[in-house]
């Protein structure tokens, strides 16, 4: 007598999020904006705010599956002056871009970013030598498992 085993995927996925404030734009470089063109502004450069966070959705080059990127909300006035705090803010996008990229198999760990944060004009900005496609204010959906017991 032969037994088989069968197995049943049960995971429920939910799509992803997009704010009413959501942008999406196709080119190198892409803008981060919101309600259809308001751009983003750089951290603060007062001593008692902070800068909210950043929520979008990634891809880079036309192959690439999109990557869900998040940078927490951060007071970047740690000392220094303006420059200084922008400097770190723009770091830590560029740095949340790779860890997402890595997370998503996209890049190794050891590579460099492909994709650079700048604020120029006023505007946040993504530069990459590849196309990028941004969705702004978005976040993942997710996957929940139903169990089944026998």
């Amino acid at each position: 007598m032969k037994q088989q085993l069968v197995l049943t995927d049960t995971t429920t996925p939910t799509a992803a999020t997009s704010a009413a404030t959501s942008v999406t734009q196709t080119g190198s470089p892409v803008f981060y904006r919101r309600d259809g063109g308001t751009p983003v502004a750089p951290p603060p450069m007062r001593r008692d705010s902070h800068l909210g966070g950043l929520d979008f959705a990634l891809q880079v080059g036309s192959e690439a599956a999109r990557v869900f990127v998040h940078v927490a909300s951060k007071d970047y006035n740690t000392g220094g002056d303006a420059t200084a705090w922008k400097k770190t803010w723009l770091a830590d996008i560029t740095a949340a871009i790779k860890t997402a990229m890595v997370a998503a198999g996209q890049l190794q760990s050891t590579d460099a970013a492909v994709v650079t944060a700048k604020f120029i004009g006023g505007q946040l900005l993504f530069d990459s030598a590849k196309t990028l496609t941004i969705w702004t204010d978005t976040t993942p959906g997710s996957a929940t498992p139903s169990r089944s017991r026998r």
